[in-house]
């Protein structure tokens, strides 16, 4: 983990107020900045995320450190997390299925039964 994303962790690094893609802003008590995340092309949506200093630090600092804007970052983080739940559910149905009927194959009998050998 490099420093700067070590440092934003642990409240040491308020981040750098003024860039391009960061406004601050007040909800009547705390002061937020919100990170917008703007998509290139037609019909596409941007998000925009309300966070604290330090972690609008983070994010930023992180996806400095991995060559990636921010933008591409979330985007990213967002697609991998539904990818995820989505493999889950699937071995969830799968262990389910197999639990109600536990029969397993070996490679050779699939290869055989398929007349791949």
């Amino acid at each position: 983990m490099s420093d700067k994303i070590e440092k934003a962790i642990m409240g040491e690094n308020p981040g750098e107020p003024g860039s391009n893609d960061d406004k601050q802003l007040s909800d009547g008590q705390h002061r937020i900045n919100v990170i917008q995340c703007n998509t290139r092309g037609g019909g596409l949506m941007a998000i925009s995320l309300r966070l604290s200093d330090g972690d609008s630090a983070l994010i930023k600092q992180y996806a400095e450190v991995n060559g990636l804007t921010v933008s591409e970052f979330i985007r990213h983080t967002v697609i991998e997390r539904i990818e995820n739940e989505y493999d889950l559910k699937a071995y969830e149905k799968a262990m389910k299925e197999y639990r109600a009927n536990p029969v397993t194959y070996t490679l050779d009998e699939v290869e055989r039964d398929l007349g791949l050998t």
